[in-house]
């Protein structure tokens, strides 16, 4: 199956908690200091998820598997802003939801088969 890559890129000038929030349970993905990135996989048709980002904990940055479907890049600036830089059409796809990657999965104990 083809997986969409999407990149979460912390333009702002504080370290970024990147987690994954599944069912009100927080999964750290990764930290992310200025100008660092993450990138995220996903697969079209699977489960959809919802992912977090903390820059001021008051205020935090949610976006979701939809959001990665149609964003090659997401950026996070000061102030809790983001950016979402669109897909080009060649990459977008019609499904409503999404899964993580293979690094993802591994950390939340899935395997992946046929």
């Amino acid at each position: 199956m083809t997986q969409l890559e999407t990149k979460v890129i912390n333009e702002s000038s504080s370290e970024v908690t990147l987690q994954l929030n599944n069912a009100g349970a927080y999964l750290d993905i990764e930290k992310l200091k200025k100008g660092q990135y993450y990138l995220i996989k996903t697969e079209p048709n699977a489960t959809y998820r919802e992912y977090w980002v903390g820059v001021v904990k008051d205020s935090p940055i949610t976006f979701t598997s939809d959001d990665c479907i149609g964003s090659k890049e997401i950026k996070i600036n000061e102030g809790n802003v983001v950016k979402m830089i669109p897909r080009g059409d060649e990459h977008t796809s019609s499904a409503s939801s999404q899964s993580l990657g293979a690094k993802i999965l591994g950390l939340l104990g899935f395997k992946s088969g046929s």
